[in-house]
């Protein structure tokens, strides 16, 4: 949290901002009563249920939209599918496809993940194979290490520090400190703000450093590009957004359903 936002406060105070303008768009047709129903149901997930991409069932609420009509939301549609490209603005509702499918333009359907060869493929399990081109990412809270889905070494615990091994979980902010040659020690590493030094902060003794809601470039924590700011995407090297905000056609913004009605 505190990596992605700054924070709680933080992260309640952006996300605030998108559900302000999802409230203003149209096709949603959740009664108050379905709405709470769906915020009680999103307290009570656990943390790998919540970024797993399943929705519980009182949130699957279909909308207005059929297939083909602009949207920003999946709730907006029929088929609970808008799919946006990632430099888009707006999307369209559609059906979700099955496991083998191509997704390059479509969603998967719910418990499935979109891979590099563009397939919808389900999310590697402890012990799946992950890191090969078709091969999925590994379900939350696992790391891919030494080719398939593990579980994060703990705090304290030997690690090493060669190309696919198995990780420290970062999950638990670990990252694996070297002791002699290729061997470490799973420890904390530090959090630090705007203008400090990131990654390696110390050789003797080791110490390593991730930025607060702010990217890392030439070993120093930069601010993240704010809303309406123009952006380069971050797979071509540029500077992340503020989250929720993408890079959206040249510059930072917020799913805007506005401008797709």
């Amino acid at each position: 949290m505190r990596l992605v936002y700054g924070g709680t406060a933080r992260c309640k105070e952006r996300q605030a901002l998108q559900i302000e303008l999802d409230g203003l768009a149209k096709g949603y047709r959740a009664t108050e009563a379905e709405a709470k129903a769906c915020k009680d149901a999103m307290s009570a997930a656990s943390c790998a249920d919540v970024f797993s991409g399943v929705p519980p069932e009182p949130c699957r609420l279909p909308g207005e939209f059929a297939d083909g009509a602009p949207c920003t939301g999946d709730g907006q549609c029929a088929s609970l599918a808008c799919y946006v490209a990632d430099d888009a603005i707006c999307g369209t509702c559609g059906r979700r496809v099955p496991e083998g499918a191509d997704c390059s333009a479509a969603k998967c359907e719910l418990g499935l993940d979109c891979n590099r060869a563009k397939k919808c493929v389900k999310l590697g399990a402890e012990g799946a194979p992950c890191g090969g081109p078709s091969d999925p990412e590994c379900e939350i809270l696992l790391h891919c290490g030494e080719g398939k889905c593990v579980r994060g070494i703990p705090k304290g615990e030997r690690c090493q520090l060669h190309d696919g091994a198995i990780p420290c979980d970062s999950f638990k902010g670990l990252v694996c400190v070297p002791t002699t040659g290729d061997d470490g020690t799973c420890e904390e590493y530090a959090i630090v703000g705007v203008g400090e030094a990131c990654r390696v902060v110390s050789i003797a003794p080791p110490r390593f450093a991730f930025c607060e809601n702010s990217d890392c470039v030439r070993d120093k924590c930069v601010p993240r590009i704010p809303d309406g700011e123009i952006c380069v995407s971050t797979e071509l090297g540029g500077i992340a957004c503020q989250q929720p905000a993408h890079c959206r056609e040249g510059k930072c913004v917020l799913r805007d359903p506005s401008k797709c009605q």
